[in-house]
């Protein structure tokens, strides 16, 4: 006999989980828990064969719980059901291990049908999720392709401009003319898809090209350190 236990704090989700578990597999037994201590508790005792953990518990973050019932119990099946505001956590617990996401607002059928696609080894995911994942790749792939388009310099080019410095503090610092900054701008401009400063800075930090402010180097100077320095001597 299959066995699953639900994870979810709120008894309303616990009882419409219930049926449509009932609904897809016959003579399944269902436990319910409203938190991660009730749940690994009841994971001690005894193995569930699949198991729907909402995002949202009161004693744990739903990566805790999904890592440490998979240490547990590691042949458990683990699918987050939760609500459309929580798909932004979709990827970190994919990471943790969990086999699907499905989102609550589906109807119960769907639901129902979803889940008996794991019979059949199909990971059990709302199209809206699947949507989010095929956009994520999508997105990944254009990221990793403008990163290769920039060569090294114009790479530390556009991560100066994200951090607020202007061209003069750009030739200062790369020890190069104004006219060789502003021609490895529109060569960032152009490569990235953009036509401004507040532009480029968003694809910077999107592309993870912004250094942290709390390291060392020149790139990490405040705009106009190097026309100080030069002033200096």
């Amino acid at each position: 006999m299959q066995s699953a236990l639900i994870v979810d704090q709120d008894s309303a989700s616990q009882d419409r989980l219930t049926q449509v578990l009932r609904g897809a597999f016959a003579d399944i037994h269902i436990a319910c828990a409203g938190s991660m201590a009730d749940a690994m508790a009841q994971a001690a005792e005894q193995s569930f064969s699949l198991m729907l953990v909402d995002t949202r518990l009161p004693d744990a973050p739903c990566e805790d719980v999904v890592r440490r019932m998979l240490l547990c119990r590691p042949d458990t099946y683990v699918v987050i059901v939760t609500d459309p505001q929580a798909d932004h956590q979709m990827l970190p617990l994919l990471r943790a291990g969990a086999h699907g996401y499905l989102l609550k607002d589906e109807t119960c059928a769907e639901l129902g049908r979803l889940l008996e696609g794991t019979a059949r080894g199909e990971p059990p995911l709302s199209p809206r999720i699947m949507l989010r994942i095929l956009d994520h790749f999508r997105s990944g792939l254009d990221t990793a392709r403008e990163v290769r388009a920039l060569s090294s310099r114009e790479t530390t080019v556009v991560s100066m401009l994200a951090r607020g410095f202007n061209r003069g503090d750009i030739a200062n610092a790369l020890d190069i003319s104004t006219s060789t900054v502003a021609t490895y701008t529109r060569n960032i401009y152009r490569k990235l898809g953009v036509s401004n400063r507040a532009e480029a800075a968003f694809r910077a930090a999107r592309l993870g090209l912004v250094p942290p402010r709390d390291g060392q180097g020149m790139l990490h100077a405040e705009p106009g350190a190097g026309r100080a320095r030069k002033s200096a001597h």
